[in-house]
């Protein structure tokens, strides 16, 4: 683990501190000590999905943490599996969504990732579980070429509006004759949600959580 990683997750918990009784906080600490135990449990196989990275490439990308568990089966519980979906996760740091959206029919899952660093983590977990069939590509997420792979995008709140701009718009210029989705996590900074509505996707539902306002889903359409 990186000191500097560590220095993050003692400003999270330093939110908690100032407000502990609150709805939100008295959830998020139940959500992190939760979390203590399957770090340690992946120490134990080897794998490294929990512990946050502070990213130091790009000022306009977000630092990597885990979407926990509940938020993920809500994205994967509005989807209308009837039909064939090819997923992709949006920033996918270490690969955890990715390893959950292989438990659902998807014909298909990626990821994008601008990190080396975490690209070479989410390619260990990928392997050591042996999911050789889940992709994820190290490149900038304006300049991907394969948006018509995937018809289902998943957005952990990976970047700001600069470049959330131009990747909504390639992924409906690449679906042009087809439906695609947008999940958005934590959809709380109105500059990123006018980004997706301005480059023509319409926000359909809003997925909410009741306890922890940060994990409410935003959904959008083409």
């Amino acid at each position: 683990m990186r000191l500097k990683d560590i220095k993050k997750v003692g400003v999270y918990l330093g939110r908690i501190v100032k407000d502990p009784f609150s709805k939100q906080s008295r959830a998020a600490m139940k959500r992190y000590f939760a979390e203590i135990f399957t770090l340690l449990y992946e120490k134990i196989r080897g794998l490294d999905f929990t512990m946050i990275y502070q990213c130091d490439s790009g000022e306009h990308n977000n630092n990597y943490s885990k979407s926990p568990k509940k938020v993920l089966r809500r994205v994967f519980d509005d989807i209308d599996f009837s039909e064939p979906h090819g997923f992709c996760d949006m920033g996918c740091g270490k690969g955890y969504v990715m390893i959950c959206a292989s438990e659902y029919p998807f014909k298909n899952i990626g990821g994008v990732e601008y990190t080396p660093e975490l690209c070479t983590i989410c390619s260990n977990n990928l392997r050591k579980l042996k999911l050789d069939e889940v992709k994820v590509f190290n490149c900038d997420a304006k300049v991907f070429d394969k948006y018509e792979d995937y018809d289902v995008f998943y957005f952990g709140n990976p970047f700001d509006e600069t470049i959330i701009s131009v990747v909504a718009s390639r992924i409906l210029d690449a679906h042009k004759d087809n439906k695609c989705w947008i999940y958005y996590l934590n959809p709380y900074i109105e500059e990123r949600q006018k980004a997706i509505r301005d480059a023509g996707f319409k926000l359909v539902k809003v997925i909410e959580d009741d306890n922890e306002k940060y994990l409410n889903i935003n959904v959008y359409e083409n």
